[in-house]
């Protein structure tokens, strides 16, 4: 123990300490500082044990002794004076050191059992701060709690690097559609942010259409399950493949010459049922007109013809192999071939219908040549050529 104030009773003085008068010359500590209590056993005696019996009482608490006959006298170590005395604590309130030190430990004892049986085997990082830290067992729980909740996607690491217009501007580029049709549909900065995925391949537009949504893609491509999976799973691959694939269908429609828009007029109907169609024909030409200026009056006639709509298409499937061979450019032939035949196949229709109808073709429409020298050669040729020119409207 350290003395912390210490008083010098002269000779002929009394003071008063643990209950009893002392005469001086002497020392007395009224204040000092418990450093260590230790306990030594019998050397290998293992039934030697040893018991606290000492109390404390409030009639013997130094703190309360009467100091009336040493108020007058000058601590000697008067630097270690201590202003602020404790309150002293009745003896049913306090406990003996032992007792508290178990008690203590108890608690400690059963904070550390109920972190480790609200972490388990799942968070051994939560279990280590939370006995380091002294965290109580309510904040441990609401901390595994907060840790098992749904995560958000990390916008950090998952953020995608491409939007859905610049992806489907990109595939756009790939197949070979003119970037002056993509401007008006995609504007000058989408063009330019997916000009350096121009030449983007089936398997990388599938991958980065499902990090566009925050799903989770093999890095490497392999067997491609996973990854075409998890494209598929998104909404922009198929929207993206749809667009692409009309692009491209209708650039190879409009590319190709119809030759029965330039023969026939076109005209819409409501439905799939038959309907008719009439055509206004004139009688002839413009007259002369007499010397008193007079003007006669031509003749319009009708005829009268039928018509159905129908309806023509193709189904196109984009199968494993075509995104593992990863040929954009070559998978988007299909569609080019779709566009193509679209066109052709009006042709074919509109002649197919001109020449079942054999009222149209007759001596009397001056269009119908007929005889051996109608044999297909370059006589032949130039005798129905110059029949061609001769017709006329009118008589």
């Amino acid at each position: 123990a350290s003395a912390d104030k210490v008083v010098f009773i002269p000779e002929g003085k009394t003071a008063k300490a643990n209950g009893r008068d002392h005469n001086g010359p002497l020392y007395i500590a009224r204040k000092s500082t418990l450093g260590e209590v230790s306990f030594v056993a019998l050397g290998a005696d293992d039934n030697t044990e040893a018991r606290v019996a000492a109390g404390q009482s409030d009639e013997d608490d130094p703190e309360t002794a009467d100091e009336e006959t040493t108020n007058d006298l000058e601590p000697v170590n008067a630097s270690l004076d201590m202003t602020t005395k404790p309150k002293a604590k009745p003896r049913s309130q306090s406990l003996s050191a032992v007792e508290q030190m178990r008690a203590e430990a108890a608690s400690e004892s059963r904070r550390i059992a109920g972190i480790r049986k609200l972490c388990g085997d799942k968070h051994p990082t939560i279990e280590a701060d939370a006995i380091e830290q002294g965290w109580s067992i309510t904040k441990t729980e609401l901390t595994v709690l907060r840790s098992e909740r749904p995560k958000a996607p990390d916008q950090s690491q998952h953020s995608p690097r491409y939007n859905r217009d610049v992806l489907e501007a990109a595939a756009c580029l790939s197949v070979g559609i003119d970037e002056k049709t993509l401007l008006a549909s995609y504007g000058e900065r989408t063009l330019e942010a997916a000009n350096p995925l121009r030449h983007i391949g089936l398997k990388e537009l599938v991958a980065e259409c499902a990090r566009s949504e925050g799903i989770d893609v093999p890095r490497v491509f392999g067997d491609g399950t996973e990854t075409i999976r998890a494209g598929f799973s998104s909404m922009s691959l198929p929207s993206i493949m749809e667009n692409v694939m009309n692009k491209t269908l209708l650039a190879a429609y409009q590319n190709t010459p119809i030759a029965a828009f330039d023969l026939c007029s076109v005209g819409t109907v409501s439905d799939f049922k038959e309907v008719s169609r009439y055509r206004l024909l004139g009688t002839g030409g413009f007259e002369q007109v007499a010397p008193d200026g007079e003007l006669k009056h031509g003749k319009l006639s009708d005829q009268k013809f039928t018509n159905k709509a129908d309806t023509y298409g193709q189904i196109l499937t984009l199968t494993r192999h075509d995104i593992i061979n990863d040929d954009l450019n070559a998978f988007m032939d299909i569609p080019r071939q779709m566009g193509r035949s679209g066109a052709e196949s009006i042709d074919d229709l509109f002649f197919t219908l001109l020449l079942k109808n054999s009222g149209f073709f007759s001596s009397a429409n001056a269009n119908l040549l007929q005889g051996p020298d109608t044999k297909f050669g370059p006589d032949s040729l130039t005798v129905a050529k110059t029949t061609f020119r001769k017709q006329k409207a009118g008589p």
